[in-house]
């Protein structure tokens, strides 16, 4: 992912920055086409190989089970790696087949980073960062000292460098030991000079308007410098061939509740002794969430968020802008031939020649990223290919499509035979979001057949439909009334829900004839329930605009309460559900720590961690009797549930193995588990009703039982 997302789509704390161990360590960065965000340490964004000849069509697209925010890398080997918000990270073919695929639990929204022997190194949204081998089996795993990471860098001596949400640096060994932390500001992905100077950007105050800070490290760990500018710095440094740092930033008022308070963005250019070189004022007025790229002339191109891509020369003079498309524009790359690859804030992904004509564009499907689609930051494969994902789910390759081999046609000889799939169709009906569902189809041989048949290939398609465990496999003969199973999985997510999921089972085999045709068994499922709801996974720009247009809407905000109680379980109630803080000061501070944050949770875990220190004590616990008397006489009254539904979320964001939001199971089910439980145990404190619910929901799942902290979770 560009790390410019960070800044929207990320929680706020998040930044992790790794740097490899500087003796004899040996994940240095890989000799491929693509090893990291921003193509190199540097983050020039520039590639050694042409895509010239590209012409702008798609090649092939891979599909995960939710938006993709994060840049694609590339191995040696061809391989394309990307991470989604469906915790998944996949490994992806050159052909566009799935390698594998690896589970970590949590959403994955920074790109990742490869060393010289195929490791490679990603972080997820929760403290841990990881090592995977290529083939999918996990190294070691480095847990950080606060949520979230961003894109990983890999010194030219093989040091990982990452960042933290409290603002660390970090340097980490190839056996994933800590070389070091340094504390700083940072909050996107280290650039690194030719000397081994590790540059982080990140906010120092945000009290009115921001103050920032660009921050030299060495590779031993000592601050060199400190460059303070005005603005909320909002992407990763990029270092140019001379060592000029170039960061960028948006000045905003945030004081200014009109909306209008502020400057247009600002690229610094800062020469490496850490005093000022030059500085531009950009045209565009909307936040600029994309890092800088750099050209072999040592241009910068960066774009705006009103989708402009502004061309800057190495003098801080504009040398041109263009005018592309609308909404946030991702990091560029750029080819050997000087081509310049990005995307705009809808569907569209623009290649732009140096003097800055369009040359194509590429219009992906839209299906699910709505307006604002947005793309990540490109990558460019050693053949020209260019590689990007989306929110729509998908990872697309732009080039030249390239036609099924004759010699691959050939080598599966068609058999005299007949295989018979049990269905043509396979419906799921409607079910609940979040859960599991199974579906299966069994292979048979005819009884006639007079030779082997052998399946070839089993493949699924569709965004929340995958492969099971149990199936025929590939190369697996069937003799004449001989049978397989291939059984798949429906998972709807909550991005589904009221939809119609389609997808497909397709059996490939050297039989003659197929029943149904050509092996395919299309799936369809729908999907109903929210589950829990997410507040807290929603961005603090759409909690505001939600509470503009509902001023005595109160859900969310007891939501928020219940979060924040969660995270300290001395205070039990949504009363005064923080330190006797009254609800409508509790609102305050909500909507004071959400104006210049990313999101929700994470502006309720500062709110928190301030809280603790001010004095005051919990509130009364509420008993479930009370509960039970003012649902009976509120029967329409949320609150109290959404602040249940808060209280379990903050408990599910410190288990390792942890219940998704409690998606799988729907909000009307959970309240009447809590109501039963009350009418049940009338003098147990409502808390202990909503841990009762938890438990339940987490046996029913088969997820492990956590470790209760009792002073803080």
């Amino acid at each position: 992912m560009r790390d410019a997302f960070a800044r929207a789509l990320l929680p706020a704390a998040v930044v992790m920055c790794a740097l490899a161990s500087s003796g004899a360590a040996r994940a240095q960065p890989a000799r491929s086409a693509w090893p990291m965000f921003g193509h190199d340490g540097a983050h020039t964004g520039q590639s050694q190989h042409s895509a010239s000849a590209n012409p702008g069509t798609l090649k092939w697209k891979f599909t995960t089970g939710s938006g993709i925010f994060t840049a694609p890398v590339i191995g040696a080997d061809g391989t394309i790696y990307i991470g989604s918000t469906d915790q998944n990270f996949y490994a992806v073919n050159p052909d566009g087949s799935m390698k594998w695929k690896f589970a970590t639990g949590e959403a994955l929204r920074s790109a990742a980073a490869i060393g010289a022997d195929g490791t490679i190194y990603f972080g997820d949204d929760y403290y841990n960062f990881y090592a995977i081998g290529p083939d999918g089996r996990l190294k070691w795993k480095f847990k950080s000292g606060g949520t979230g990471n961003t894109s990983p860098a890999i010194g030219a001596d093989g040091t990982i460098y990452i960042c933290s949400a409290e603002g660390a640096l970090y340097a980490i060994n190839p056996d994933g030991t800590k070389k070091w932390q340094v504390a700083t500001d940072a909050r996107f992905s280290p650039a690194i000079g030719a000397d081994g100077t590790i540059y982080v950007s990140g906010i120092e105050d945000c009290k009115g308007i921001c103050k920032s800070d660009l921050t030299a490290v060495s590779r031993s760990g000592k601050r060199k410098w400190k460059f303070r500018f005005d603005g909320d710095a909002n992407s990763s440094p990029a270092v140019g061939g001379d060592g000029t740092i170039y960061v960028d930033g948006i000045t905003i008022d945030y004081s200014d509740r009109t909306g209008n308070g502020g400057a247009p963005p600002q690229l610094y250019a800062v020469n490496p002794n850490g005093t000022l070189k030059w500085k531009f004022a950009a045209g565009a007025r909307a936040i600029s969430d994309a890092s800088p790229a750099i050209g072999a002339d040592g241009t910068i191109y960066i774009g705006s968020g009103y989708g402009v891509l502004q061309a800057i020369g190495a003098n801080g003079s504009e040398k041109w802008e263009l005018k592309i498309g609308g909404g946030s524009m991702p990091s560029s790359a750029i080819g050997a031939d000087g081509t310049i690859y990005t995307g705009d804030g809808s569907s569209r992904l623009y290649a732009i020649e140096p003097d800055g004509s369009p040359k194509w564009k590429f219009n992906a499907e839209k299906a699910r990223g709505g307006p604002d689609q947005m793309w990540t930051a490109p990558a460019i494969g050693a053949d020209g290919t260019i590689y990007a994902g989306s929110l729509d789910y998908n990872l697309y390759a732009i080039g030249t499509p390239v036609s099924a081999p004759i010699a691959s046609a050939a080598a599966v000889t068609p058999v005299a035979g007949k295989i018979v799939i049990s269905r043509d169709k396979f419906s799921f009906g409607t079910v609940y979001v979040g859960g599991h569902f199974l579906g299966f189809v069994n292979v048979t041989a005819d009884e006639s057949n007079k030779e082997t048949v052998r399946i070839e290939d089993i493949s699924v398609s569709g965004i929340n439909f995958e492969l099971g465990n149990h199936r025929c496999v590939p190369g697996q003969p069937l003799d004449a009334g001989q049978s397989c199973t291939v059984d798949f999985i429906y998972t709807p997510s909550m991005a589904t829900d009221g939809e119609t999921d389609v997808g497909k089972v397709v059996v490939s085999t050297n039989a003659s004839v197929v029943v149904p045709a050509g092996g395919v068994v299309p799936l369809s499922g729908g999907a109903t329930g929210r589950g829990t709801p997410n507040y807290g996974g929603i961005t603090c720009r759409a909690f505001s605009k939600k509470l503009q247009a509902n001023p005595d809407d109160q859900t969310m905000y007891y939501w928020a309460m219940g979060f924040m109680a969660g995270r300290n379980a001395d205070i039990p109630n949504g009363d005064y559900g923080l330190i006797n803080l009254p609800t409508d000061t509790q609102e305050q501070y909500i909507k004071s720590s959400c104006d210049d944050r990313s999101f929700v949770r994470d502006a309720l875990v500062r709110l928190v961690d301030s809280l603790q220190k001010k004095p005051g004590g919990p509130g009364k616990a509420l008993s479930c009797a009370a509960f039970s008397n003012t649902v009976e006489a509120n029967p329409g009254d949320e609150t109290m549930f959404l602040w249940a539904f808060g209280y379990m979320a903050a408990l599910n964001t410190h288990l390792e193995s942890r219940v998704t939001w409690f998606d799988g199971v729907p909000a009307n089910e959970q309240r009447e588990f809590i109501r039963g439980y009350c009418d049940e145990h009338p003098a147990s404190a409502y808390v202990e009703a909503v841990l009762a619910l938890f438990d339940h929901v987490r046996q029913g799942q088969g997820i492990p039982a956590p470790v209760w902290d009792t002073q803080r979770r």
